[in-house]
């Protein structure tokens, strides 16, 4: 792995810069500081990253970093991460600033700031920002946002659900969750191919249907929706906000219900749940 150690006397007076139309690669690296002093203050000894153009990084680590003087994805800029951590930073870990999220790809990273906020999002530039299998951290807030209507979607992140903050009178956060839904055969257990799962919420948040289909694995893989946090419910609050608990039930390729529906409640990571069927008539 290599490493760059940026060699900076005050806050944000060495920056890393990637102007619209340019790209940085990141892979199997670490970008730090020489001193690495990290204070409680506001804006410490790291270095400012401002990328208007593509960011691309894998297995990498963005650390010791100003987060008071960085913009870490602005208007048009392209981001993909796998296996990225921004760590021990000032101010927050990643901020975004009018990115559109369909520019985004963020997996599997890990965003823990010692000082305020572990992600932010300012304004929006059109889809939603989503976060996959993605840790967020901060002292005052996992996730903040603020400006004029900005989104965001968690799916099977950890983060502390008394900690999304919303710091004006607009914005969502929506937060899923994985189930992989399994059909076996009654009193066989052998995996049942070419059924359709549909979870329906029965929440009181907004309506809900997610279809899939199993494979010779006899499994499939539904996204469900646990609740949608606001300025006025940022967090899940039961008859205001939820979606789930969901209604899953399985059918045929004809369409023809299957066994017993089962009532799932999706508030956590990668569950799994089985329905026996009967075995298929002659």
């Amino acid at each position: 792995m290599e490493t760059l150690c940026l060699d900076t006397v005050m806050c944000g007076d060495l920056r890393i810069e990637v102007p619209r139309g340019g790209e940085l690669r990141v892979h199997n690296a670490v970008l730090e500081t020489v001193s690495q002093i990290l204070t409680t203050e506001q804006c410490s000894q790291g270095y400012a990253l401002l990328v208007d153009g593509t960011l691309r990084a894998a297995h990498s680590k963005f650390l010791y970093m100003s987060g008071s003087r960085t913009e870490t994805a602005r208007d048009g800029a392209q981001i993909d991460f796998d296996g990225v951590d921004f760590g021990l930073s000032d101010g927050c870990a990643f901020r975004t600033l009018r990115v559109d999220g369909q520019r985004i790809d963020i997996r599997n990273s890990h965003f823990k700031c010692a000082g305020q906020f572990g992600f932010f999002v300012r304004d929006s530039g059109g889809a939603p920002v989503v976060l996959r299998d993605c840790e967020l951290f901060g002292q005052l807030a996992d996730l903040a946002l603020t400006g004029r209507r900005p989104t965001a979607e968690l799916v099977d992140c950890q983060f502390r659900k008394d900690k999304v903050q919303f710091m004006g009178n607009s914005g969502q956060v929506t937060v899923r969750w994985t189930v992989v839904a399994k059909a076996v055969e009654r009193g066989t257990g052998k995996p049942l191919a070419g059924i359709e799962f549909v979870a329906t919420r029965l929440g009181p948040g907004p309506a809900e249907t997610v279809t899939g289909r199993t494979g010779p694995d006899g499994a499939c893989a539904l996204l469900l929706t646990e609740y949608v946090a606001t300025p006025d419910q940022p967090k899940p609050g039961s008859g205001f906000n939820t979606v789930t608990p969901h209604r899953i039930e399985a059918r045929s390729p004809s369409g023809e219900a299957l066994g017993v529906p089962i009532i799932y409640e999706a508030r956590g990571p990668r569950a799994t749940v089985t329905l026996e069927l009967p075995p298929a008539r002659p």
